[in-house]
């Protein structure tokens, strides 16, 4: 990592963590979690895992996190699309089940 990365840079904030002492799969580890802990809107930016495994189960709960919220955004948004039948969406739905008979013959 250069100096421009935040890796690099995160040093400077947290005192514990040294590059030096870090290894490159360590450093790979870090950035899989620091991208997890972005997408499950954690951000404990002062906060580093003990050990790699604490990292690896923490990702795993981040996973799960994100996972759940996709599926139950998912599935709201799908109640919603599917309570507002109209007549443009009726009629897209003709026009799909057209085309798939004219594909089928």
């Amino acid at each position: 990592f250069t100096e421009e990365t935040w890796v690099y840079r995160l040093e400077q904030i947290i005192p514990r963590f040294t590059m030096k002492d870090s290894s490159i799969p360590y450093l790979y580890l870090l950035c899989l979690s620091k991208g997890f802990e972005g997408l499950a809107n954690i951000s404990y930016l002062t906060r580093l895992p003990d050990s790699r495994i604490e990292m690896v189960m923490a990702m795993l709960v981040m996973f799960l996190s994100i996972y759940l919220s996709a599926y139950i955004l998912g599935s709201l948004f799908q109640y919603l699309l599917a309570s507002q039948q109209d007549a443009l969406s009726e009629g897209f739905k003709k026009t799909i089940k057209s085309v798939e008979t004219f594909a089928d013959e």
